[in-house]
């Protein structure tokens, strides 16, 4: 039998391996490349576990009134000071950032929902259903952001549904219907250039229905996008909802977010600056290193990705 050559049995040994590689190994190769989107996970996972583990751990009380602790600047018992009512600013941040981050979390996911719908059947269907839905989400981009979604927050907590006049429920419905828009027109775009695709035409030729299409052969395939797209919405998502609650309009006190800790500490920040300080620190960090996580994604999932 004929003896393999050192290069050759190196080729063949390098094709063999090669070919059990699946989409999601290549892409954890590619991500684990981006040591900024390393960086960002290890925080974004620091920051959660810290935001569900703390207060349960300390068993401690974030909405109740300490007022002999009032003002305490950072110190061993108090590690970032405590607030104008002598509560913890560390466990208020870390119960608070369990409230920010869900609502970040939750809302994505409805406007991931949302924008999938409705780029979906806009690249799918094309025509005047392209043209009204696409029409709809230009409308929405024109709108100032933050005016509309104080209008529905207040709309929504004026109304006769119990469950949406209160707690962070308006909040996170409100964000979500306000940032589908960019989703929407990313899985449009992927929508339209798959459907033309052989294995389309044949899947149509074989008598497939067209939500079947739209299901197992054409959305599989443009989740790389979508899933780039959700991980940046949360960061923007949690910027949002900090916006409306330092206006005064989303989760309302004594229960704490992010936001409201910095509307709270606005006027003490000549003499007590840490209670607005180490707030801002955690939205600073969880929104960096959730950009940093979706450059990460986005650069293992392109398929043109060059090692």
């Amino acid at each position: 039998m004929a003896q393999l050559t050192p290069t050759l049995a190196l080729h063949v040994g390098q094709k063999n391996s090669a070919r059990y590689d699946t989409l999601l190994s290549i892409a954890w190769r590619h991500f684990r490349k981006h040591r900024p989107a390393l960086a960002g996970v290890a925080v974004l996972a620091l920051l959660i576990f810290s935001a569900i583990a703390v207060p349960i751990i300390t068993n401690y009380d974030a909405t109740k009134t300490r007022v002999v602790e009032k003002y305490q600047a950072p110190s061993l018992q108090h590690p970032m000071g405590t607030d104008g009512l002598g509560r913890d600013v560390f466990i208020r941040s870390m119960d608070g950032g369990r409230i920010s981050l869900l609502i970040g979390l939750t809302a994505m996911l409805l406007a991931v929902v949302i924008g999938t719908s409705v780029g979906a059947l806009a690249g799918f269907y094309g025509g005047g259903v392209d043209n009204l839905l696409m029409r709809v989400a230009d409308i929405m981009l024109t709108l100032p952001t933050l005016f509309v979604a104080i209008l529905l927050t207040q709309l929504l907590r004026a109304g006769v549904i119990p469950f949406l006049s209160s707690g962070f429920v308006p909040i996170v419905l409100v964000i979500g219907a306000t940032s589908w828009m960019s989703v929407s027109r990313l899985v449009r775009a992927a929508f339209l250039s798959i459907k033309e695709q052989e294995y389309i035409q044949a899947a149509r030729a074989a008598g497939a229905r067209n939500w079947r299409i739209i299901l197992r052969h054409i959305l599989p395939n443009a989740l790389s996008p979508i899933i780039v797209a959700a991980t940046l919405r949360v960061g923007a998502a949690i910027i949002t909802e900090s916006g409306l609650s330092y206006l005064g309009f989303g989760v309302q006190p004594p229960t704490p977010t992010w936001g409201n800790m910095l509307r709270n500490a606005q006027s003490e920040m000549d003499y007590a600056a840490w209670t607005a300080i180490f707030p801002g620190l955690f939205i600073f960090l969880t929104v960096i290193a959730v950009n940093y996580i979706g450059d990460g994604l986005r650069d293992a999932l392109d398929p043109h990705h060059v090692e």
